[in-house]
């Protein structure tokens, strides 16, 4: 029987275990008890040491892309393996694989025996390549690949300029980058869904759309907040819109979960028009991604779309009306690498949607798992 794993180091100079959740688990709520365990991890140490593991965060990011881009936790879902037996089935370099293994174990991904075989942790298992148990693993490898990884090599630039670093780092802006990419931009369109199925849950537990017959979601990528939206409005029927080559991903789900028949799937671009006919439009994670400007360009569209006294729900992650930590802060810093977008106050939202033709009636806080949720559903009225 193999001798019992040793603990990992904890070595002041090193992205040690406790930058990682003893208990993993999906989406935001990962996210949030990271930060929290970090945080909690972090008072515990001095300054300095504190400081050290925060500059040393990046290692941590890239060996969790690079464990999900050999798919090593699924090469070691069915037991422990050797480092000789891992390289032949990845084409890894053996040393190079032995260090990579062994820094994942310093930071809990992995335990490693003395016979010299390593095998998979929970925490590690959450970067297995499986939906059903709600697999971390394609947003390890989208989080850590250029669309993500570059502009973030340049936030200097961005704070000081206050510009977007995606063309600098890119060449390009991150739409057209996804476009020319469909293999980078099929891990983030997964990890988008992922996060979408969880908001969406969230939502439905608190929002009621009893009096909504036809659901026109804008930008509703794979469709999930709109098949749930119609689950719970059995007479409604829905229009799914976003780029072509989104909404064509999204057939196959809606067939398989029964509601290609009460789902019109409409490509285009929201920049242009949006399908009309709604008595109900929904607008999810859509206006943080872009500048007032062109946030208002995509509401004009909807008010053009829309009869008066039709309702707009925009929903979002919006940042604390006052001074407070929030993981938030944190997505709005993205919005400025990445995009051409920002996080906004509910406060924000509501005056941007009155230019717009607008007026906010009420916001409902989702809530779930014991955890108060970010998303907020901002119900307006069209004038």
């Amino acid at each position: 029987m193999a001798s019992k794993p040793a603990p990992p180091s904890a070595h002041p100079d090193m992205p040690g275990r406790v930058l990682l959740p003893l208990r993993a688990s999906r989406g935001f709520r990962f996210c949030f008890a990271c930060l929290q365990k970090l945080r909690h991890a972090l008072r515990q140490r001095q300054p300095r040491d504190q400081v050290i593991q925060m500059i040393n965060g990046y290692w941590v990011s890239q060996i969790c892309g690079t464990v999900a881009r050999l798919g090593l936790a699924d090469h070691l879902a069915g037991g422990p393996a050797t480092i000789g037996e891992l390289a032949a089935v990845t084409s890894a370099s053996p040393d190079g694989l032995c260090r990579l293994l062994r820094a994942g174990t310093t930071i809990g991904l992995f335990a490693e025996a003395d016979t010299g075989r390593f095998m998979l942790t929970p925490l590690g298992a959450q970067l297995r390549d499986d939906e059903a148990a709600g697999s971390l693993r394609d947003r390890a490898i989208a989080l850590t690949a250029p669309a993500h990884w570059l502009p973030w090599g340049l936030l200097f630039d961005a704070v000081v300029s206050g510009e977007s670093q995606a063309n600098a780092a890119l060449g390009m802006d991150a739409w057209a980058y996804y476009a020319r990419h469909p293999g980078e931009s099929a891990h983030f369109a997964r990890t988008m869904s992922d996060i979408s199925a969880q908001a969406s849950r969230a939502v439905l537990r608190c929002w009621d759309v009893a009096r909504f017959r036809r659901i026109v979601d804008v930008g509703g990528s794979r469709g999930h907040l709109l098949t749930g939206l119609l689950d719970a409005e059995p007479q409604a029927t829905g229009v799914l819109f976003d780029r072509p080559e989104v909404v064509e991903g999204a057939r196959a789900e809606l067939a398989a979960s029964g509601h290609a028949g009460r789902v019109d799937i409409v490509g285009g671009d929201f920049f242009e028009q949006v399908p009309s006919g709604g008595d109900l439009y929904v607008l999810k994670s859509v206006l943080h991604d872009w500048d007032d400007e062109r946030a208002l360009q995509i509401l004009g569209n909807i008010h053009r779309a829309a009869q008066p006294g039709s309702t707009l729900a925009v929903i979002e992650r919006p940042l604390p009306s006052r001074p407070s930590p929030s993981y938030i802060h944190l997505e709005n810093l993205l919005m400025l690498v990445e995009l051409k977008g920002r996080e906004r106050t509910i406060e924000d939202y509501a005056s941007l949607l009155r230019r717009a033709g607008f007026r906010l009636q009420r916001t409902i806080a989702a809530t779930g798992s014991g955890l108060r949720s970010p998303w907020t559903v901002m119900e307006t009225i069209r004038q």
